[in-house]
């Protein structure tokens, strides 16, 4: 994908007014991204068994800021917005209590899915997970960054007590953070500048 995105970024001026174009290239370059994290993770865990505690934040910090670059990234397009699927349930009620409800319903489907039983125990957790913005600066960095914390911590000989992830997610369901799915930044610019930081690094 990496190459995929070069060829679509040197096109994209030819292309910057086709909206199918612009769709295509955050695709792209979110799966891009992707990769590298895959890349990074594989790595990551590498260092770990190693106890190479200085390789193991340089990487995991590089795993954090591809997670920042791809959520400024899918900003650029409403429908990589989790606002976008928030705003599209809760227009399905004409009253604030449902409203209410019908986000909370569409939070629960892209995370936990339902109680903690059926989030661990059957298997559903992060069933529908979504590479969307908002979802992926709020909850999976925040959820990324306290994983790598506790490791480092018990690679300095800390003993450290097993996160409570559901506990987490649970939160972001209940959540009442407003989301709106308005693009924010261009394209084209945002998309040169996350391929520059993370994807050309491959």
């Amino acid at each position: 994908t990496r190459k995929a995105a070069q060829k679509m970024l040197f096109a994209a001026t030819d292309f910057k007014d086709n909206e199918n174009f612009k769709y295509d290239l955050v695709d792209i370059l979110r799966q891009s991204i992707a990769d590298k994290g895959n890349l990074l993770s594989s790595q990551i865990s590498e260092a770990y068994e190693r106890k190479d505690m200085e390789r193991f934040k340089i990487l995991a910090d590089s795993f954090l800021m591809a997670i920042q670059c791809q959520d400024k990234l899918l900003a650029t397009h409403r429908d990589f917005r989790v606002g976008t699927w928030t705003e599209q349930a809760k227009s399905l009620s004409a009253n604030e209590a449902n409203e209410k409800l019908y986000e909370w319903n569409a939070r629960t489907l892209i995370t936990v899915w339902g109680n903690k039983a059926a989030s661990e125990k059957g298997g559903l957790h992060d069933y529908s997970n979504r590479e969307w913005n908002g979802i992926l600066g709020d909850l999976y960095y925040q959820r990324w960054k306290l994983f790598f914390e506790n490791k480092i911590r018990e690679m300095s000989g800390e003993k450290v007590d097993p996160i409570d992830f559901f506990r987490m997610e649970e939160n972001w369901t209940y959540d009442t953070k407003a989301y709106n799915s308005r693009s924010e930044g261009d394209v084209l610019k945002v998309g040169q500048e996350v391929y520059n930081t993370v994807i050309g690094s491959f």
